[in-house]
């Protein structure tokens, strides 16, 4: 298990990473988060998908809906 100053430093280059997102320049610490969770999206994009055109609802569909819904 990672000690506490492994964590704080994840912590720290995770908000950055999100920050460097944000502001549409993502650098080479955003690079590399999204380089990790890119394969989660691509896998988990397709499951919710298939749930959702069989009609069953997830706790994701029913938390993402009224965000999705006032972008549009």
């Amino acid at each position: 298990m990672p000690d506490g100053q492994d964590v704080k430093a994840v912590a720290t280059d995770a908000k950055e990473a999100a920050s460097e997102v944000g502001k549409g320049r993502p650098g080479t610490i955003a690079r590399s988060w999204l380089w990790k969770i890119s394969p989660g999206c691509l896998i988990l994009f397709p499951v919710d998908a298939s749930y959702a055109l069989s009609g069953a609802s997830t706790w994701f569909d029913r938390g993402g809906d009224p965000y999705v819904q006032g972008l549009l």
